[in-house]
């Protein structure tokens, strides 16, 4: 998709903001500055008018219960995760992993995207609720999404799949 979209073979796309540098480099794309990032529009279909939501997703880190040295498990734990981490990684590229990241003036004057994306993640939400197949539930989404844009399968098809998979891996 980076490459249909630098190619100019695509118009749109879904990928994630932190992708925007790399869309736009000179040296790989036709159009570089020219491909723009935005929020989905909401639906006029949805009930009052409802933003779209964009999905994100999470990490986390743990100290292991055998840990030979929990103090400094979690020491690093506190670092990489700060403030003045965070903000460094956001400056070397890494998508803000804190919404907290936009309040610094100099970063968002420093990315294009920081507006956008600072108003986008403030509507988001997780990927999916937990549960023991989430992510088996995930994949089936993505592969029967991708069928239908290939024209593999109609948007019916895939939306009846998607039902008839992830059901049967809801919990009872």
């Amino acid at each position: 998709m980076v490459t249909w979209l630098q190619q100019g073979s695509a118009a749109f796309g879904v990928l994630p903001f932190a992708r925007f540098a790399q869309l736009n480099n000179p040296e790989q794309s036709t159009f570089p500055g020219k491909i723009k990032a935005m929020a989905f529009p909401g639906s006029k279909a949805l009930s009052g008018g409802a933003e779209m939501a964009a999905v994100v997703e999470s990490w986390a880190m743990a100290v292991p219960a055998n840990s030979t040295d929990k103090e400094l498990s979690w020491s690093f734990i506190k670092a990489v995760s700060s403030k003045a981490v965070t903000l460094g990684a956001a400056r070397n590229g890494n998508g803000p992993v804190r919404v907290s990241t936009y309040a610094d003036a100099e970063f968002s004057a420093s990315q294009p995207l920081a507006k956008v994306e600072a108003a986008t993640l403030a509507k988001a939400r997780p990927a999916f609720p937990a549960f023991p197949e989430a992510v088996r539930a995930q994949a089936t989404f993505l592969e029967e999404v991708q069928l239908a844009v290939l024209g593999r399968k109609s948007p019916q098809e895939a939306v009846a799949a998607i039902v008839e998979r992830v059901t049967a891996l809801m919990p009872d």
